[in-house]
């Protein structure tokens, strides 16, 4: 498991809506020897998923949904720059009930530049529930963000990342807090952008990750649109 650029846990909480707050705060979802579980506002236990192949579950900004990625023992038949015998990913969901069953929303293949990814990490939920964003093994230093559209499968990457966050609320909500790396004539610059769900940039919110995490707090302030 990659380690985290910034952006705790209690931190990022703070971009789901404020309407919704009290449902929220003390819900989660866990993983625990390859099982999803849900923890209600109770703080009672539920487990959604049995077979021990599952990882980087998220609760929707709504409370409804839990989005993860499951491994299966299916060969990829490519490498990966972080995996010369990668197997193939899926990106699943189930409703924190558990009634309605796990539902396959992603099984294939992302292809940047002609090289094929299958090993897929962090997916989130966007507020609409329409689409999702997960990230893949794109560099051995870097992560590809990719956006994937729930009502008729499609996926493609939309960003290089560092890190990234979903903000769930406020005039940006729907919109993406991508940390990337980019290459200047001085070295290598390190920000924080805000994004659109297609990729598009915004505008810059950080250099740091001090004002970035000041952003999470407060996502209705303006930012510095792009020259």
């Amino acid at each position: 498991m990659r380690p985290k650029l910034g952006f705790p846990f209690s931190l990022w909480l703070v971009a789901i809506p404020l309407a919704l707050g009290l449902r929220l705060f003390g819900q989660g979802v866990t993983v625990r020897d390859g099982n999803v579980y849900y923890v209600d506002e109770q703080k009672r236990t539920r487990q959604l998923t049995n077979d021990g192949a599952d990882s980087d579950a998220s609760l929707s900004p709504d409370g409804t949904t839990v989005i993860f990625v499951h491994r299966t023992a299916i060969p990829a038949g490519f490498a990966e720059p972080k995996n010369l015998h990668p197997v193939r990913n899926q990106i699943c969901l189930v409703d924190v009930s558990g009634r309605r069953g796990l539902k396959v929303v992603f099984d294939a293949t992302i292809t940047v530049d002609n090289h094929n990814y299958a090993t897929f990490s962090e997916p989130h939920l966007a507020p609409d529930n329409r689409h999702a964003f997960f990230l893949i093994d794109l560099a051995v230093v870097e992560f590809g963000l990719v956006k994937l559209d729930l009502g008729d499968g499609r996926a493609q990457m939309i960003s290089t990342a560092l890190d990234w966050r979903v903000i769930a609320s406020g005039r940006y909500a729907g919109d993406l807090l991508v940390q990337r790396r980019r290459q200047t004539v001085d070295g290598i610059s390190v920000a924080y952008w805000l994004l659109a769900e297609d990729g598009t940039v915004l505008g810059l919110v950080s250099q740091s990750e001090r004002e970035a995490l000041a952003f999470l707090e407060n996502p209705d302030r303006r930012i510095r649109e792009p020259r």
